[in-house]
C-alpha cells in the first residue's frame, strides 16, 4: 500500500507541476541573489550565499506548504480519501504512509538546496554545509507533517495553508521572543509572561535553532556533533507527534 500511495502522491506532484515549478524558481531565486549581492561593496561571496539560503528556503517550506494543503483537501473534495479508505489498508496505516512519502519529499527537496549551495560555493566548502543541509531537511519535513496535520484537520486550503505558515513563522521567531521576555530592560519586570512563553516554548518546535545562515558563512566549529543531536531530537520528537496527532484525528472522524 506504501507504494500505491507513494505513486499516487508522485502523480499528484506531476498533476500540480510542483517539482518544476520549484526548480524554475530555484533558477530565478540564485539568479536574483547573484543580482542583488553582486551589489555588495564587500564579501560579495557572503551575500549571496545568505541570499540563496534564505530565499531557498522560503521558497521550498511556501511550496511545500501549499502543495500538501491543496493535495489533502482536493482529495476530501473529491471523495479520493474515502476510496482510499475502503482499500485493504487502516487509517494508522494511511497516514504513516504519507508520513514515509513526504519524508522523501523534504528529502529530496533538501538535497537539491543543500547539493546546490555546495556546488556553487564549492571552495568554501565544509562540514558545516551538510549540518546546514540536514537542519532544511529536519526544518522542511516538520512543516511537511505541520502542512499535513492542518490539512487534514481543516476544511479550507487557505486557512489550512496560512495556519502552516503561520505557526512556522512562529516557531522561527521563538528565540527572539524568549530573549525579549527575559531581557530585564523589556520584559524582565513580566514574570507571567516570562512563564507563560517558556511554557509555550516547550511545545513548539524551536526552528529558530535551524538552517542558521552563520554556519555556512563561519561553520559550526567544534559543536558540530551537538547541534546535529539537537536537530535530530527535535526533528524526530516533533515529527513522530504530528504524525501521531493526525492519526488520534483520523480515527475520530467518520466517513
Amino acid at each position: 500500500m506504501q507504494k500505491a500511495i507513494l505513486k499516487y502522491v508522485l502523480k499528484a506532484c506531476i498533476r500540480d507541476r510542483l517539482i518544476l515549478s520549484l526548480l524554475v524558481a530555484t533558477v530565478v531565486a540564485v539568479s536574483l541573489s547573484v543580482f542583488i549581492g553582486s551589489s555588495a561593496v564587500t564579501e560579495q561571496d557572503q551575500f549571496v550565499m545568505v541570499f540563496i539560503a534564505s530565499s531557498l528556503r522560503y521558497l521550498y517550506v511556501i511550496g511545500i506548504t501549499l502543495f500538501i494543503a491543496f493535495y489533502c483537501i482536493r482529495m476530501k473534495d473529491t471523495r479520493e480519501l474515502d476510496f482510499l479508505l475502503t482499500r485493504p489498508v487502516t487509517r494508522v496505516q494511511y497516514v504513516i504512509s504519507h508520513g514515509a512519502v513526504f519524508l522523501v519529499l523534504a528529502l529530496f527537496f533538501s538535497a537539491i538546496v543543500t547539493g546546490l549551495l555546495s556546488g556553487i560555493f564549492y571552495k568554501k566548502f565544509e562540514v558545516s554545509f551538510l549540518i546546514w543541509g540536514f537542519s532544511f531537511f529536519g526544518e522542511l519535513l516538520i512543516v511537511t507533517y505541520l502542512a499535513y496535520f492542518f490539512s487534514m484537520v481543516l476544511k479550507s486550503v487557505v486557512t489550512a495553508a496560512l495556519s502552516t505558515l503561520a505557526f512556522y513563522t512562529f516557531s522561527k521567531i521563538i528565540g527572539q521572543i524568549l530573549g525579549i521576555v527575559h531581557d530585564p530592560l523589556t520584559g524582565g519586570d513580566r514574570p507571567f509572561l516570562s512563564g507563560m512563553m517558556e511554557a509555550i516554548s516547550l511545545v513548539v518546535p524551536r526552528l529558530d535553532l535551524f538552517t542558521q545562515n552563520e554556519w555556512l558563512l563561519y561553520g559550526t566549529g567544534e559543536g558540530a556533533t551537538q547541534i546535529f543531536l539537537i536537530l535530530f531530537v527535535q526533528t524526530a520528537l516533533f515529527g513522530s507527534v504530528l504524525i501521531a496527532a493526525t492519526c488520534i484525528d483520523l480515527l475520530r472522524r467518520d466517513f
